[in-house]
């Protein structure tokens, strides 16, 4: 038994299965990049787990890519250069605005409320976003309101410029 021992820590069989340990080292690393690769190349991480490499790797979280995703959806209304897509990108956008304010904790029952709680310092457009806000209103209270699509165009360029500042984007 005692050479058992002595023959399995001697540098000997150490130096025999050096190959050995070489090869499984190989092998081992092998099988792990080949393993990233087929995360990375399938859909596998997003559907059982909830997030996808390319996020894993950007540090971003859920809710801040699904912000973006939707953002971009609401600016894409404006290409069609239809005043009814004009005005549910205005109204979509005061919505993720609410949210954002929300989210951040901002305090109030309503975003005008949210707003209020605002000032200059913290976002620099704060008057412009209170007239892109009533707008929004004045859309939503009455349907037959007219816009152009140069004045929805700026409207939403504010709230990108917002989402901008408040680091939504």
């Amino acid at each position: 038994m005692e050479n058992t021992f002595y023959y399995l820590l001697s540098s000997e069989l150490h130096q025999k299965l050096l190959p050995l340990k070489v090869l499984f080292l190989f092998a081992s690393a092998l099988l792990f990049f080949g393993i990233v690769y087929l995360l990375k190349i399938s859909d596998w991480l997003k559907y059982h787990r909830g997030f996808d490499i390319k996020e894993f790797k950007d540090f971003k979280a859920k809710e801040a890519t699904d912000f973006v995703k939707r953002w971009q959806k609401t600016k894409l209304r404006l290409t069609k250069n239809w005043e009814s897509e004009a005005k549910l990108a205005i109204i979509e956008a005061d919505a993720l605005l609410d949210e954002l304010l929300q989210r951040s904790g901002y305090p109030g029952e309503n975003l005008e409320e949210r707003l209020e709680q605002i000032d200059e310092n913290v976002l620099a457009n704060i008057k412009d976003v209170f007239q892109a806000h009533q707008i929004c209103e004045e859309i939503v209270k009455s349907p037959d309101y007219k816009i152009d699509l140069k004045k929805a165009k700026q409207i939403i360029e504010i709230y990108d410029q917002t989402f901008q500042n408040l680091g939504a984007l």
